[in-house]
Formats: structure tokens, C-alpha cells, sequence
């Protein structure tokens, strides 16, 4: 949801949301609890998203992937909408690397919660 990273880790109310929102097809989770630093007091559960619907996508001729010295990273990423369906929240597969990919509705819906913490960049649809 927002910047890729290899592991997406969201709360309990995070994940509430989601599920209220009827993502159960597209997400699956995995619970970690988390403990105070000597192991004995619980403070709170928190969950890795796993991302169920992956993709092929990208409009390989629209989309390019670019990476200069020292660590300047840059790209394009255009996506085919008959290819994504109905589908909320997805992985694009044929990219550089995988991206995670939230609709609008839920977007929305994350920042209407006041959910911090997420970073939304609009794509293109095709």
C-alpha cells in the first residue's frame, strides 16, 4: 500500500479496515505479536500482508525503468485496465520489480480512517 517495500506491514486497525472494506480475495495476513524489549510484556499484535491476485499487467511498451549512478532510480508505470478487472489491491508482476498496487476507493478509504504512515503515487490506466 503506497511505497514498495519487501515486506508490508500494517496494524490491527489497519487491518479491520481492509476486511470491512471486503478485501479477503486479494490479502491474506500473517499475525506477529510484538513484546517489549525483554521479551515479556505483550504490547500489541501487528500483521504482514500478503498480497493473494499478482498481475501481469504493465504496459510494457508505455512503462520503462531507469537507473543512473549513484542511486538515481526513475520510471514510468502504465497500467492496462482491461488486465486489472475488478480487482482493489494487487502486485504488478511484469515491472522492474514488484509494485503494490491500492484502487482509489481504497486509498480513500485509508485516508478518510486517518491512517499515517502511507505514501500514495497516482498511476496511469490504459
Amino acid at each position: 500500500m503506497g511505497v514498495v517495500f519487501d515486506v508490508q506491514i500494517v496494524s490491527s486497525r489497519v487491518k479491520r479496515l481492509l476486511d470491512r472494506l471486503g478485501l479477503s480475495d486479494e490479502l491474506e495476513y500473517e499475525q506477529y505479536p510484538v513484546y517489549t524489549s525483554d521479551g515479556k510484556t505483550f504490547i500489541r499484535n501487528y500483521y504482514c500482508v500478503r498480497y493473494l491476485v499478482h498481475l501481469d499487467c504493465a504496459d510494457e511498451q508505455r512503462s520503462y525503468f531507469h537507473c543512473e549512478p549513484p542511486f538515481r532510480v526513475g520510471g514510468r508505470l502504465v497500467l492496462r485496465r482491461q488486465a486489472i478487472s475488478d480487482h482493489r489491491m494487487f502486485l504488478v508482476k511484469n515491472y522492474r520489480f514488484d509494485v503494490e498496487v491500492v484502487r482509489s476507493d481504497v486509498k480513500e478509504a485509508i485516508e478518510r480512517a486517518g491512517f499515517t504512515g502511507f505514501y500514495f503515487k497516482e498511476l496511469e490506466v490504459v
